[in-house]
């Protein structure tokens, strides 16, 4: 799963946070124009509290967005959709809850020694992504 999350934070330019977030109401895959993902929350953990959903994005009021994505990420996440748990999360627990964005930064540090990629981050892959986007445009 770890690979999918990355993927989707590749395909969409989000946090992982806000990959973490992500529910099956945030997809838009049969979009007459093209399909996009409408990124809406994030993941939060308050200092000595659980994580939970925040409903805006880091960026406050300005956060939310939509993203027009490719077809390779709306397979992906067609997919993910038909997987989803009651909570309706396209990346959750084992128990159907959020995901810790610390868990997937340590997963991501064990695909990162396995593939050689140095000291490259997850917002390496955000940075990236809107690095290809804003060359499109």
């Amino acid at each position: 799963m770890a690979s999918r999350c990355l993927e989707t934070q590749l395909g969409v330019a989000g946090r992982i946070g806000e990959i973490a977030a992500l529910k099956v109401e945030d997809l838009d895959l049969d979009n007459h124009v093209s399909p996009r993902v409408n990124i809406t929350a994030t993941v939060i953990t308050p200092v000595g509290e659980k994580h939970s959903r925040q409903l805006h994005t880091q960026d406050g009021v300005d956060g939310p967005r939509t993203v027009i994505i490719h077809e390779w990420l709306v397979l992906i996440l067609r997919n993910r959709a038909l997987l989803a748990g009651q909570s309706g999360l396209l990346f959750a627990s084992r128990n159907d809850e959020l995901l810790d964005p610390h868990t997937m930064r340590e997963s991501w540090r064990h695909i990162q020694e396995a593939a050689r990629l140095g000291g490259m981050t997850p917002h390496h892959i955000r940075k990236t992504a809107l690095s290809k986007i804003s060359q499109v445009f």
